[in-house]
């Protein structure tokens, strides 16, 4: 399982962490307890034919809009409202897969 980058979940985690680049590290660097507390880190896999960064998009505007962004929050803003997110049919697998993940997120 990988993500944009092709690395396995737990790598991506750690780089996002402890990487010096302050994009990559950019977790670590916004959020220094972090590595002090414990961290739950949460993957999907995606079908070859759904697109990553829709479903990403989709995710975090739908977050935002429900209050689910922590305060301390790092990441991309909320996109605009798309057809996608908002209409169960929307952009087919995007909506579903969307629907999927957000109704097995703890909380």
């Amino acid at each position: 399982m990988s993500g944009s980058t092709g690395m396995a979940p737990v790598l991506r985690t750690w780089l996002h962490l402890y990487h010096e680049d302050p994009d990559v590290g950019r977790v670590g660097r916004g959020y220094p307890g972090i590595r002090q507390e414990s961290l739950t880190v949460l993957a999907f896999r995606l079908d070859e034919d759904v697109d990553r960064q829709s479903v990403k998009d989709a995710l975090i505007a739908r977050l935002s809009r429900a209050g689910r962004l922590g305060s301390c929050y790092i990441g991309p803003g909320p996109a605009p409202v798309t057809v996608a997110e908002t209409s169960p049919t929307g952009e087919g697998k995007v909506a579903q897969v969307t629907a999927e993940i957000l109704a097995g997120l703890p909380g």
